[in-house]
């Protein structure tokens, strides 16, 4: 008796600023981010940034933020 096993197993991780579409991972476009690994969907850019494609985010000139993997932006208070 023959048995015929069908196996697919994926071992990948996408990185930041890449989600899995597909079954295979792709980088978010501009004006969407990703900041953590093995997301399924992009995020549209945060307000007072600019989300440049993958997790590319350029913060505008007044605020500032704690980290980069941080989606809270804060208005500098001396400006």
């Amino acid at each position: 008796m023959l048995f015929e096993v069908d196996f697919r197993a994926n071992f990948w991780v996408c990185q930041h600023g890449e989600v899995i579409a597909n079954d295979i991972c792709e980088v978010c476009s501009t004006g969407s981010y990703s900041i953590g690994e093995s997301q399924i969907a992009c995020q549209p850019c945060i307000d007072n940034a600019f989300c440049d494609e993958g997790f590319k985010i350029q913060i505008e000139e007044g605020f500032w933020w704690p980290s980069w993997e941080s989606t809270n932006i804060y208005k500098c208070p001396y400006t």
